[in-house]
């Protein structure tokens, strides 16, 4: 199973949605013969925010034009949906800066998927658990020693965020999402593809499928099995190991709800 996920570390949806795939594809992997590998696209939610950052309650509050409602709605649905994931969102005193520096570092490790998944894991914790400015040097490479980077891997990625290396590729990924993608309007988004088993891979045709918003994770199980069955695993194979799910419809309102689908 490759799924690609379009993500901005600034989206709090973002971090839950990985979170829950997660969960989805650890009971998928119980099962023979199936594997996984995550790969992260990036997204700019909020590019004209300065390098010193404003207060994360700003942002928010400028993005719902001061409705102190919605801000605590808001808050209260992410914490609820939070907690189930050992997730709790710093808001009180949290900077959010412009994430065009962390989406260059996780673009240099984009030919090693576990690591840049563990990366990005390191990044959701920094501004959204603890409310760090990941648009400072600094924030970034304590990122990328906690995801695993050797000393050398942080040299390089300290002379990385001393340049300008990678803006242009992180851009041009943006665009070329938008081209590839037509439904992609927000984020996260994931985008699965699965590789047939070897006993029908010569008959077997491209499967992809798209998730967009942060499903559950009986949502994200029950696109992974059909999947996997279109391309031609046997359904036996594919039960014995998973829970059961239930029905959840996959629908753009839920996209929505789940999601940041315009910039801040």
């Amino acid at each position: 199973v490759h799924i690609d996920v379009v993500s901005d570390v600034i989206c709090p949806w973002c971090w839950l949605g990985k979170r829950k795939l997660e969960k989805a594809l650890e009971q998928l992997e119980r099962c023979d013969g199936v594997g996984s590998v995550v790969r992260w696209h990036p997204w700019l939610l909020a590019p004209r925010l300065s390098k010193a950052g404003i207060p994360k309650l700003e942002m928010y509050r400028r993005r719902f034009r001061g409705d102190e409602v919605m801000l605590n709605e808001m808050m209260q649905t992410l914490q609820a949906q939070g907690e189930p994931e050992g997730i709790t969102f710093a808001f009180k005193d949290a900077v959010v800066g412009p994430s065009m520096d962390a989406h260059r570092l996780l673009w240099s490790v984009r030919s090693d998927p576990p690591l840049q998944s563990k990366l990005a894991e390191e990044l959701f914790k920094a501004y959204h658990a603890r409310g760090e400015n990941i648009a400072e040097p600094g924030v970034l490479l304590r990122c990328a020693g906690a995801a695993g980077f050797g000393q050398s891997e942080l040299q390089s990625a300290g002379q990385l965020l001393e340049s300008s290396t990678g803006e242009k590729d992180v851009l041009a990924e943006i665009a070329k999402s938008h081209g590839r993608w037509d439904m992609l309007t927000g984020v996260p988004h994931f985008f699965v593809s699965v590789e047939a088993p070897p006993d029908v891979a010569a008959q077997a045709q491209p499967v992809a499928f798209a998730v967009p918003g942060a499903q559950d994770v009986e949502t994200f199980l029950r696109v992974l099995r059909r999947a996997l069955t279109a391309a031609g695993f046997k359904a036996e194979q594919l039960v014995q190991k998973t829970t059961a799910t239930k029905q959840v419809q996959n629908t753009e309102a839920n996209s929505l709800r789940y999601g940041e689908s315009s910039k801040l």
